[in-house]
């Protein structure tokens, strides 16, 4: 039987809403200058959970870091 194992879903379950919210926050605060908020919805639509982590990994905690969160 072809099936998803528990390991599967479990990636599912965690990388699904990472990924989605990844994609939320780059198109609400994502500055539109030179195109930044295309080329991260573009990484992020295209590279799936991969996407989402980069895109954390380099501008959602620089906006952190930045704000003093």
């Amino acid at each position: 039987m072809y099936g998803l194992g528990p390991s599967e879903l479990l990636l599912i379950v965690i990388l699904g809403p990472l990924w989605l919210w990844a994609l939320v926050d780059c198109v609400r605060k994502e500055p539109m200058a030179r195109n930044e908020r295309v080329t991260w919805v573009l990484v992020i639509v295209l590279l799936g959970p991969l996407g989402a982590l980069l895109y954390f990994a380099n501008r959602w905690l620089k906006r952190a870091r930045v704000s003093g969160r």
